[in-house]
């Protein structure tokens, strides 16, 4: 305990050095007050569209944003805003917005992440070209509406093809146009290759909200707006119960033919092998002896010297490919042994069974030695 007072000491000093730095800090530093972004609040924060669709409102065209797909068509005096990065449209779906739009409906559809799968872009023949990502950037486009101009800032790709020209108005250098409208009866259909221009951030920017009424309003404004944000792509079953019932139904009888064949037996259960049975060497020996008996001995050494041949292409394959001379010098070099008794087991004729049997013994000779 006789440094306890030493440690008083110490514990003191150190909470007045502290002390003095705070007080430091506190007159060296000033407390100020920083606004941060921290982003949109409410309905704005989940519905990138939300300032257009009040823009709509107050425009006399009561607008609403769906909260999924588009299940049933609105009334022909309003307009559709198809914006959503993922689209699943049946043929169903598609006569039925087919002959909405001939009896006046108005559909504004913004390319989605497989364009080329879309069946709207389809059935109009626009084709998207370009790639974001390759041609960053953005160009000012000038856009003609009933109230004056309306300039777009847009993304130089993609860019969109009236591969048909049926298009009688469009936004967009001739390369790629930026905005087509198609006549469809007696309503129309408006294609973008770009709709964040209509997003909160950007529809306050040049002459987007002014563009944003345009590419809705007709002959007469639209009684409402229907906005088409995200729409959930339906699982793989859900694409297979609604596009390929006919193959679903075969997959189910043959599965189910399989499985009957799988479980049927053809005839009675086979019985066991008796255990007397000759070895696998004795039908070897016979065979060879067949062979020999019957004037086939050429046969026997013709497979011994095929597999010294793929003995020497694995070991040795620029051993291989020599000429038949310096293969037998190689080989014979290989296993010490005479190159005539070499080229004899290689070239030779086969008039006996001595001459098998030396044959076959100098060609086992030569590979072992490989």
């Amino acid at each position: 305990m006789k440094n306890r007072p030493l440690l008083l000491g110490i514990a003191v000093l150190i909470l007045a050095l502290l002390a003095g730095i705070a007080w430091s800090l506190r007159d060296s530093f000033e407390k100020v007050d920083v606004d941060v972004d921290t982003g949109y609040k409410g309905a704005a924060r989940v519905n990138p569209l939300f300032a257009a669709e009040q823009l709509y409102t107050a425009l006399g065209a009561g607008a609403r944003t769906l909260p999924g797909a588009l299940v049933t068509l609105p009334p022909t005096d309003h307009a559709i805003l198809l914006v959503s990065e993922r689209r699943s449209i049946n043929d169903e779906q598609m006569t039925a917005l087919k002959d909405w739009v001939k009896r006046g409906g108005r559909l504004v559809v913004a390319l989605d992440d497989a364009p080329s799968l879309d069946p709207i872009l389809a059935w109009l023949g626009v084709h998207a070209q370009g790639d974001r990502d390759k041609e960053p950037g953005s160009e000012v486009l000038e856009m003609e509406s009933r109230s004056g101009p309306a300039p777009i800032e847009a993304p130089k790709a993609p860019r969109l093809v009236d591969s048909r020209k049926g298009a009688d108005f469009s936004v967009g250098p001739p390369a790629g146009k930026f905005l087509l409208r198609f006549p469809h009866g007696e309503g129309r259909v408006i294609v973008l290759s770009d709709a964040s221009f209509l997003t909160n951030g950007q529809i306050g920017k040049n002459g987007h909200a002014r563009a944003a009424w345009a590419i809705v309003n007709g002959k007469t404004p639209p009684k409402g707006v229907w906005i088409v944000v995200h729409e959930d792509m339906p699982t793989l079953l859900g694409l297979l119960a609604r596009h390929a019932p006919a193959a679903l139904a075969s997959g189910i009888l043959f599965l189910a033919a399989w499985l009957w064949l799988s479980g049927t037996r053809f005839g009675p259960i086979a019985p066991n092998p008796p255990r007397d049975r000759r070895s696998l060497l004795e039908h070897i020996e016979a065979t060879g002896d067949l062979l020999l008996r019957i004037g086939r001995a050429e046969d026997l050494a013709q497979a011994a010297r095929a597999a010294l041949l793929r003995r020497v292409e694995l070991r040795e394959p620029e051993t291989a490919k020599l000429s038949s001379p310096d293969l037998v010098q190689r080989l014979a070099a290989v296993a010490r042994t005479s190159p005539k008794r070499v080229d004899a087991a290689l070239n030779g004729a086969i008039t006996g069974p001595a001459d098998l049997v030396t044959t076959v013994q100098t060609l086992e000779t030569v590979r072992r030695s490989l």
